[in-house]
């Protein structure tokens, strides 16, 4: 590499860390500060992680539904968790594809998304992917976003 393209290397690095570093200090505080990724043997899920205002989570077990469009059509998922000072403790995953490969998505969440949320706050639970699901992950989040208002208004 010539001494030219080094530079132009280097000062493009420099940028990428000054921007980053930018929106870093322009983000609320009470916004998405750290986004994770973790994966498991070819098993994968993104879980962004959120702070949030002291929102109190009564104990107890919950049930909602989650809905998501798929290629097929609307699909959904039921969500049970029990919940302890707002901690995951254990959660059940029910599919109710009407189309096989809709099916077929849903039984690979529910095989493998566990891993991510037991021992979670109901808070940081929020599923991008889990074993190339995507659009499971969606039912996933629409159940916990009902089941974290039921839990907050108990």
């Amino acid at each position: 590499m010539d001494k030219k393209s080094k530079s132009k290397a280097i000062t493009a690095a420099v940028l990428v860390v000054v921007i980053l570093f930018g929106v870093f200090l322009l983000l609320p505080k009470n916004q998405a500060t750290t986004v994770a990724t973790e994966e498991t043997g070819g098993n994968n899920a993104t879980s962004s992680i959120a702070t949030s205002t002291a929102v109190v989570y009564k104990d107890g077990t919950y049930s909602a539904t989650g809905g998501y469009d798929s290629p097929a059509g609307p699909e959904s998922i039921d969500v049970t968790l029990v919940l302890k000072n707002g901690i995951i403790t254990d959660a059940t995953v029910l599919p109710n594809a009407q189309e096989g490969n809709s099916r077929c998505f849903q039984d690979i969440f529910i095989s493998a998304y566990k891993q991510y949320v037991i021992g979670k706050s109901i808070t940081d639970v929020n599923l991008s992917v889990v074993s190339g699901s995507p659009l499971t992950s969606g039912g996933w989040n629409q159940a916990i976003a009902n089941i974290e208002m039921q839990a907050s208004a108990a």
